[in-house]
């Protein structure tokens, strides 16, 4: 490295969700408990679940849901297929712990995609 120069950066190239498997492998990059460049791996558990916003209490729907482990602070991290491509962001664990359970969620790339357009 040198000193006070800025690496160059490159966004992720963004996928597509609507072609998921269930099975298929998947990396959560993260800040999990204040830990930062984590990376956890898994598969995609489950397509199309619903879980409840924590903000409003409004059902979100067509959820992708993962055993990578998603620990309070990877919510907003990239979840990426075996390409590198960004195919949802890391949103939620289901907990009675409040630490991983083997069940997290991710916003489908698609969705997003719709959300950042507008």
């Amino acid at each position: 490295k040198t000193p006070g120069r800025v690496p160059s950066l490159r966004p992720l190239p963004i996928g597509t969700s609507s072609d998921l498997l269930v099975g298929q492998r998947v990396y959560a990059i993260g800040n999990p408990f204040g830990l930062d460049h984590t990376l956890t791996t898994g598969v995609i558990s489950g397509l199309g679940r619903e879980i409840q916003s924590g903000n409003t209490g409004r059902p979100i729907d067509g959820i992708i849901q993962t055993d990578a482990a998603i620990n309070p602070g990877n919510s907003g991290g990239p979840l990426l297929d075996s390409s590198g491509h960004l195919i949802g962001i890391n949103t939620a664990i289901y907990s009675t712990s409040g630490s991983s359970s083997g069940v997290g969620f991710a916003l489908p790339a698609d969705m997003v995609r719709g959300i950042v357009e507008q």
